[in-house]
């Protein structure tokens, strides 16, 4: 008795003729017949693809099977031997003897396996038969993982089911292989995240690691809390939260009246042809100032000004030039950027964030950039 395994498969060709017919068919239809027709006559492009066959035959015999659109000439050559063996001539291939449940596979991936050998005894007139499975060869895409078959639809590696999305032997395809201190994610090699090892180009929370590089992601301008997390230019770090310094009281080193007016009062003009001594007025009991006169007004002590471009600040008395980095000072709004540390006005930096890289290969020339700002 012969069964058969049979699966649907699309013909292209009959697929484009009923396109072309349901085109002309169409005109003059109204969309639900249309819709109708169109499904009906897809359904009616897809025809049965035989996948393997099981037959019986004797000694001698021949048959042509077609699996999937291949043909098939398969003749029984010989039976017998003190153990029972079959040999097989397929396509002009000849099989190597095969007892019960031994497979050979051809040239072209298609096999065939031996179910049962009937021999029958001496001095009987029926012929010996044996009884056979042909496979066609595997199919890409069809959702079944066969004997010896790679392919990446089917999730399919050397005929055997794999998770190609997070197996690191077979990661995204089939023998691509992830290094020891990698894992497989979504189909792609990664650094293993969690390892305390920052890799190059890792980034991972767990390990404080950004872009290959060790953080302290508690107070990094750059990667505050989380990689790539960048606090701006009025904010600090804390905690792994960006948090503003708007507002503190105090204007900071970086902040100026047009960034925080509320910490940096917007500096005083003093007319061009009006010179400080000019300012002074005699002071009073009904003018009694505890800062100093711009013509009659009072500005209060620590006001920053500008006079011709250059800038100054209240003293409580009198105008004073700003004091230069590194000279001695009491309070911030005597420095050039408002900023006295330890009595001493501090040095202007370029930028607050520091731009980190994750290519260790710029070596010395990103130190040589980083250094001159270029």
């Amino acid at each position: 008795m012969k069964y058969v395994c049979k699966r649907k498969k699309l013909n292209k060709e009959r697929f484009i003729k009923q396109i072309i017919l349901l085109f002309y068919i169409g005109c003059g239809m109204n969309k639900k017949l249309i819709v109708y027709f169109g499904i009906l006559l897809v359904l009616g492009s897809f025809v049965d693809a035989i996948i393997y066959t099981q037959d019986i035959l004797e000694q001698g015999q021949s048959k042509t099977y077609i699996l999937d659109g291949t043909s098939y000439g398969v003749e029984v050559t010989y039976i017998g031997g003190t153990q029972s063996k079959v040999k097989f001539k397929i396509n002009g291939e000849v099989t190597s003897l095969l007892a019960e449940n031994e497979k050979y596979n051809l040239q072209d991936e298609a096999s065939i396996k031996v179910i049962n050998i009937m021999e029958e005894e001496a001095g009987e007139v029926n012929s010996d038969l044996v009884e056979f499975k042909l496979t066609g060869p595997p199919v890409c895409g069809d959702a079944v993982c066969s004997e010896k078959e790679n392919c990446i639809e089917d999730d399919c590696c050397s005929g055997i089911f794999l998770n190609l999305d997070s197996n690191e032997d077979n990661c995204g395809s089939c023998g691509n292989k992830c290094n020891l201190d990698e894992e497989c994610d979504k189909g792609n090699c990664k650094p293993i995240c969690g390892d305390k090892i920052c890799s190059s180009g890792e980034n991972c929370e767990k390990d404080n690691c950004c872009n290959g590089i060790k953080v302290d992601l508690q107070s990094d301008l750059n990667n505050c809390g989380e990689c790539n997390k960048r606090c701006n230019t009025i904010a600090n770090c804390e905690k792994g939260i960006c948090i503003s310094t708007c507002g503190n009281g105090k204007c900071d080193f970086d902040e100026d009246s047009t960034i925080c007016e509320v910490d940096c009062p917007k500096p005083v003009s003093i007319e061009e042809d009006e010179t400080l001594e000019t300012q002074k007025v005699e002071e009073t009991e009904e003018n009694k100032c505890d800062g100093c006169f711009i013509g009659e007004s009072c500005i209060p002590k620590g006001t920053s000004g500008l006079n011709n471009e250059e800038r100054v600040y209240c003293d409580g008395k009198n105008w004073i030039e700003k004091k230069s980095p590194n000279s001695e000072c009491i309070d911030d709004y005597e420095c050039e950027i408002n900023s006295c540390i330890d009595h001493f006005c501090k040095e202007k930096v370029q930028e607050k964030i520091i731009t980190q890289t994750s290519k260790k290969s710029d070596g010395f020339f990103g130190w040589f950039k980083s250094l001159f700002g270029f």
